[in-house]
């Protein structure tokens, strides 16, 4: 299995603002559901359908086609979903679910063929996907919102490690995506709780946002190049070859696009081989690291004050060319590397021969 993902932060905030005054507040969260949110939310299984809200509203870019629009929308996150709101739709239809069970999926399956469990129970084929719905599964899907709430399938059944705490329970389960879902098998528990939305919501705010809301994301990079930097002492740090090779090959990219070079720097390098360990040895793809800390704070507490910072992160490929190509061929991965804030990097592999994706790879930029 191959897994990717790519962030970018800015840690000045960004003003969330409600519809409305009609708000009910979370105190197991800290967050409140405001406006056409909470009318939506209300209207559409509450909690059981989209769980507790874990982020403020605030305005984000979504992913290019066919994982989104590309267009920047007042988003909420929520354990199991993200809200979009749509003005320019009519109600109900001014309020959407983020396709998140697409851009999860096509992050960590998109050029693996899963091995995916035969069906034969109570079926029903979706041709727009070629796939199948069967037994529990469709059963879910057909008394919980269908089409609208669940999206396509995008996949078969098939066993998958969820991540740990706090973005899930690190167990494996029967397993199957839908455009906005991710559907999980516990046959530990009674109907209808066998069936249990995987918390992608949750998931997907670790990897981007680490916990910190609300963001900046930085779209499109800033068209200004950044003077060359000066190095940092590297005292005591041991790029292997591949590692420095990536660095040579990354600013290659980015000077042939406009950007300046990155120069080298231990306290990022350091923070990415750690990571590249801890997801190797943890066997896990997540800008949350196994201790709950995200990108900002791991970064900072290895030493790299910058108030820009950014992440690739990815699994599979051994060498620095192979590992480059796969984040060329991602949108999100792109303009992370291309980010034109960045002044200082650290890239970090880690082999692990009993983990899933055995090379694990972490990029790590600031200024």
């Amino acid at each position: 299995m191959l897994g990717l993902f790519a962030v970018i932060f800015s840690s000045q905030p960004l003003p969330a603002k409600a519809e409305d005054a009609n708000c009910q507040a979370f105190p197991q969260t800290g967050f409140s559901i405001c406006g056409r949110f909470l009318s939506y939310w209300r209207a559409n299984g509450g909690l059981e359908q989209q769980g507790l809200p874990v982020s403020p509203v605030f305005e984000e870019k979504n992913a290019p086609t066919p994982a989104g629009d590309g267009q920047v929308h007042k988003v909420q996150y929520f354990e199991r979903g993200r809200f979009e709101f749509h003005p320019e739709n009519a109600a109900p239809y001014d309020v959407l679910l983020g396709l998140l069970g697409k851009s999860e999926y096509m992050s960590k399956y998109q050029y693996i063929k899963l091995m995916e469990q035969p069906q034969t129970d109570d079926c029903r084929l979706f041709p727009e996907t070629g796939k199948t719905v069967c037994g529990r599964f469709l059963a879910y899907w057909n008394n919980h919102g269908g089409l609208v709430q669940q999206g396509l399938p995008l996949t078969g059944v098939f066993e998958e490690m969820n991540p740990p705490m706090p973005l899930g329970d690190g167990q494996w389960h029967l397993v199957q995506y839908f455009e906005r879902a991710r559907f999980e098998y516990h046959p530990e528990n009674t109907a209808p709780y066998d069936v249990l939305l995987g918390l992608m919501g949750r998931n997907q705010v670790g990897m981007k946002y680490g916990g910190l809301f609300p963001p900046t994301v930085a779209y499109p990079p800033d068209t200004q190049a950044a003077k060359q930097p000066a190095p940092v002492n590297t005292q005591g740090t041991t790029p292997d070859s591949e590692e420095l090779q990536f660095l040579t090959l990354l600013n290659n990219y980015r000077q042939a696009n406009g950007r300046s070079a990155l120069a080298f720097d231990a306290r990022l390098y350091a923070s990415a081989g750690w990571m590249a360990k801890d997801m190797a040895t943890h066997n896990y793809i997540s800008h949350t690291d196994s201790t709950g800390r995200g990108v900002i704070a791991r970064i900072h507490a290895f030493g790299y004050p910058g108030q820009w910072v950014g992440e690739n992160i990815a699994g599979h490929y051994e060498t620095a060319e192979g590992n480059l190509e796969v984040w060329q061929s991602d949108q999100v991965h792109i303009d992370n590397m291309l980010q034109a804030s960045y002044t200082h990097a650290g890239v970090a592999r880690y082999y692990y021969a009993n983990s899933l994706n055995k090379w694990y790879w972490v990029l790590d930029m600031g200024s």
